[in-house]
């Protein structure tokens, strides 16, 4: 495999790697990168291949763990900026003032249907519909009440999907 066995400086390999110079003769030291015939020179394949398992070798996992962790509140950071993430408490503001207004909306609801299915001239008509209507409504809003009340306290406990 002649075309690996490409040659380079240390200050070359040092670029290539990320490292100094200096540190490229300490790792030649350590047999982490191999040396060529010619002096002041490195094989670029077999060094690259013993750096990397190096690398890998010396991870520590609990400076992967903070790493992760650092990625991870970068993303929330950049997240934030973007306007992809907001606080809870926002959120819950804005849920509570929609479901709200649905509520408020529900109570005109029976009367104005009431009025639409037996006409305002008839009262006892009138009256019997916006009852049974009445009814509905507030089993609905009892209904979305309680259903509102688990989506809080799921949001509120991390829970919610």
């Amino acid at each position: 495999m002649k075309s690996l066995e490409l040659e380079f400086t240390g200050a070359e390999m040092a670029a290539i790697l990320g490292l100094s110079d200096r540190r490229i003769r300490q790792l030649a030291d350590e047999g982490v990168i191999e040396r060529a015939a010619e002096r002041g020179k490195y094989l670029l394949h077999p060094s690259i291949s013993r750096y990397t398992q190096t690398l890998e070798a010396r991870r520590d996992p609990a400076v992967q763990e903070l790493n992760q962790k650092k990625a991870k509140l970068i993303e929330i950071e950049i997240a934030k900026r973007d306007g992809r993430l907001v606080e809870l408490e926002e959120a819950m503001h804005v849920v509570e003032r929609m479901a709200g207004s649905f509520v408020a909306a529900l109570d005109g609801l029976a009367a104005r249907a009431s009025a639409e299915i037996a006409g305002r001239s008839d009262q006892r008509r009138y009256a019997e519909a916006r009852r049974s209507l009445e009814t509905i409504v507030d089993a609905v809003r009892a209904e979305l009440v309680e259903k509102f009340g688990e989506i809080s306290a799921e949001l509120h406990g991390g829970k919610a999907a």
